[in-house]
């Protein structure tokens, strides 16, 4: 029941999106071309997913020794795990990075990626140790059962790490364009919500991608543009902020929340029965288990994203009443990340946090049918 409740979006269940060929937003080359840069990415993320589980199967094989208390190994071998993890996909990471440099999407050095890469590693080492050693010492009383205090105990690391997230982003600035900041608060006050801080983050200098975010709940919620986007033309940064307060206005972040704890108690179940956790030892058999565990549940993960994503653009839609300005927006964003704009079936299930670009762009003209269906203009100003 909770499930058939955060699945509900506000976009008509009767919505047809119509086929949209997208060699009509670009030549037949470009396609082409993006359609091969985006190979090299896709499947050197499927490596990096085949690399990371043989090194955990290595390190639950063969655990180093570890020195202190129970619960002290436990978190050890927990911060291990995240080292075993992310040296395990660097190769893959630089080659991805290689590829970017070379189409010239990335812009950033090798060792300044390396530095950027560092703050997120830490966390990762500090979330696997606490649930190492939650896990550890609550299986020493509980035995089999360690899971029912585990469960919720992971669901409140979850929290505290959305809840964080906004304040460990780097590099933030106030937008100081006073006549976009207004165009937002009005767009913000359309979709019924409060004043949200939007901040601007510097990556002019690391990429030429564009993107945009809304992170933290509660009293750490805002609104992240990249300064690429200020590039774009009024209409497009329109559509992509009305996109990200969306995810506001439409409570995402909890309702991910919601999802968290409706996945997390069953997978720490799972994660129970094949591995006891009879002691500090058996960590690099959980982190293995949990990484292959992820690994099931991200396809259904991502198709929840997706799943908000469409209600984000829709929302926009609905904010700007401006179908043409989304669909510059959606070609550009192609154009400057070289993104395939169909990508295969598998890839999307795998990788596909948002919709395709077609899927994107079939929106925006199945939105402006709905509109003339309805008797009102569908472009804005």
């Amino acid at each position: 029941m909770a499930a058939a409740f955060l699945w509900r979006t506000q976009v008509p269940d009767d919505l047809h999106l119509p086929r949209v060929d997208p060699a009509a937003s670009m030549t037949v080359a470009e396609l082409h071309h993006r359609e091969r840069h985006d190979r090299v990415p896709r499947w050197l993320g499927v490596a990096t997913l085949v690399a990371e589980l043989g090194a955990l199967l290595v390190y639950a094989r063969r655990p180093p020794r570890v020195r202190g208390r129970e619960v002290v190994r436990a978190a050890q071998l927990g911060a291990l795990g995240a080292a075993v993890l992310f040296l395990s996909a660097l190769p893959f990471s630089l080659a991805t990075l290689w590829w970017q440099r070379r189409s010239g999407i990335a812009r950033v050095g090798y060792a300044q990626w390396l530095l950027d890469r560092a703050p997120g590693v830490v966390e990762e080492a500090a979330v696997l140790a606490l649930a190492a050693a939650v896990g550890v010492a609550v299986a020493a009383r509980l035995g089999a059962r360690w899971w029912v205090v585990a469960a919720p105990a992971f669901a409140l690391v979850g929290v505290g790490v959305i809840l964080a997230q906004p304040l460990l982003t780097p590099r933030l600035d106030p937008l100081r364009r006073p006549a976009l900041v207004g165009e937002i608060r009005r767009l913000a006050a359309i979709q019924g919500i409060g004043p949200v801080d939007v901040q601007v983050q510097r990556m002019r200098n690391r990429t030429r991608q564009v993107n945009a975010e809304a992170l933290g709940i509660g009293p750490t919620k805002r609104v992240i543009l990249w300064d690429t986007t200020l590039r774009l033309r009024r209409d497009e940064i329109r559509f992509l902020v009305a996109h990200e307060l969306g995810h506001v206005s439409r409570a995402h972040l909890w309702k991910g929340l919601g999802w968290f704890v409706l996945i997390v108690v069953p997978a720490t179940f799972l994660l129970a029965r094949l591995v006891p956790l009879r002691s500090s030892r058996d960590v690099p058999s959980a982190l293995l288990a949990g990484v292959a565990i992820l690994l099931v549940v991200t396809p259904f993960a991502n198709a929840i994203s997706r799943h908000y994503e469409a209600e984000a653009d829709w929302v926009a839609l609905e904010t700007t009443r401006d179908p043409g300005g989304a669909r510059r927006f959606f070609v550009d964003l192609s154009a400057v990340g070289l993104r395939d704009p169909s990508p295969p079936s598998w890839a999307t299930l795998l990788f596909g946090t948002h919709p395709s670009l077609a899927n994107r762009l079939a929106m925006t003209k199945a939105w402006a049918t709905s509109r003339r269906s309805a008797g009102s203009s569908p472009e804005g100003s």
